[in-house]
């Protein structure tokens, strides 16, 4: 198929310019200089790149814990609210019966 002579080119054309005489050489040291240089500027970005992920999971796990103890303080809060509201409706109704008590006697 069309693909498989479009790789059959290639190949033929990187073997036949990395061959020949010792310009050729040169030029292919230089080659292999820049594709050295290229694979340490790859792997120093892939290292930023891992420590920059590291930083950002740390984040946001970090930003998940204090949603959390947000909520939990959210939670207790309304848990007081609701109890001071209960024994103030209890305080209420004690005094409304203790009334009624007294306005029966």
């Amino acid at each position: 198929g069309a693909g498989a002579d479009g790789d059959g080119d290639d190949s033929t054309s990187s073997s036949s310019s990395s061959g020949g005489s010792g310009g050729g050489d040169d030029a292919a040291a230089e080659e292999r200089k820049r594709l050295q240089a290229a694979t340490l500027r790859f792997a120093k970005l892939c290292q930023s790149r891992a420590m920059l992920r590291a930083s950002l999971q740390s984040d946001a796990a970090s930003a998940h814990a204090d949603l959390r103890r947000f909520d939990e303080d959210e939670a207790k809060r309304k848990e007081q609210l609701e109890q001071r509201a209960a024994r103030q409706d209890d305080a209420a109704a004690q005094a409304r019966a203790n009334s009624l008590a007294e306005g029966g006697a």
